[in-house]
């Protein structure tokens, strides 16, 4: 798989977390979404991506993808346990934010790793 397929994994994050939270059924599982080292893209990075190290965007996009799955994982929990703020996916919220970095991170590890 290369890094293109890889940051697909996470484009549909938002989504099933809107509905998840709507309706938590226990499909999604914090302990899973926690790890960022057990997805294509944590896996990614820590081997075949490693080879760009030195690159600050390497340690952004490192940073960000840790951030937006600790995110979820609480969102996850919260929604499990009723105790969900009403804005954690809001325009302003946490998830929103990290999503936005994470994107962010994603597009300038692009274009500086070439």
């Amino acid at each position: 798989m290369d890094y293109e397929e890889l940051t697909m994994e996470h484009m549909g994050w938002p989504h099933e977390l809107s509905v998840y939270v709507r309706k938590p059924d226990g499909s999604l599982k914090a302990s899973e979404i926690e790890p960022d080292d057990r997805c294509g893209l944590g896996k990614w990075i820590r081997t075949e991506g490693a080879v760009h190290r030195s690159l600050p965007e390497y340690s952004k996009l490192m940073d960000a993808h840790a951030r937006i799955h600790q995110v979820t994982a609480d969102i996850v929990r919260h929604a499990d346990a009723g105790t969900l703020a009403a804005t954690a996916l809001d325009d302003k919220g946490e998830f929103k934010v990290a999503f936005v970095t994470f994107l962010s991170a994603l597009m300038g590890f692009r274009q500086n790793s070439r």
